[in-house]
């Protein structure tokens, strides 16, 4: 299933009245996905990506505008977990016309392969981005073997 844009018929309407429902629709479409029903922001869900190497994985998590104490990494029984709010600090004096950022509490959870060795795991945090390196155990990485 593809998705199209939606034509607004051109019949009867002129390219003013064109241009306003199509801005008038694409406003109500964003708004019913993107924000809630009260006007605030839509819930945070940070993005990751995970790559391996050789000897290890590497995760790197962006959390833009998350303090480093408001994140919590844990291990338990090969599941991480990356947990933490994106606090959002409401203005009174402001008033939003349009919200996109999210903010809110995040967990983001997965079972690593049985492969790692749990006691490697190294994580920092710098410029809104949370860098985990998490080594394999040398069962995995293998190891070079002479020829004599």
């Amino acid at each position: 299933m593809a998705i199209m844009k939606y034509n607004w018929p051109k019949s009867g309407l002129t390219k003013f009245d064109r241009d306003l429902s199509t801005t008038l629709f694409s406003d109500l479409f964003d708004d019913f996905f993107m924000n809630d029903w009260v006007g605030g922001p839509v819930n945070f869900r940070p993005t990751l990506d995970v790559a391996e190497t050789s000897d290890a994985f590497e995760i790197e998590v962006t959390l833009p505008g998350v303090k480093k104490e408001n994140l919590d990494v844990s291990l338990e029984d090969n599941r991480l977990t990356i947990s933490g709010e994106r606090k959002w600090d409401k203005n009174e004096n402001k008033k939003y016309h349009k919200m996109e950022s999210g903010y809110g509490k995040f967990r983001r959870s997965f079972v690593l392969p049985e492969s790692i060795d749990e006691d490697s795991i190294e994580a920092r945090y710098e410029d809104g981005i949370l860098y985990l390196t998490i080594a394999k155990s040398e069962e995995t990485t293998g190891r070079h073997i002479e020829i004599k």
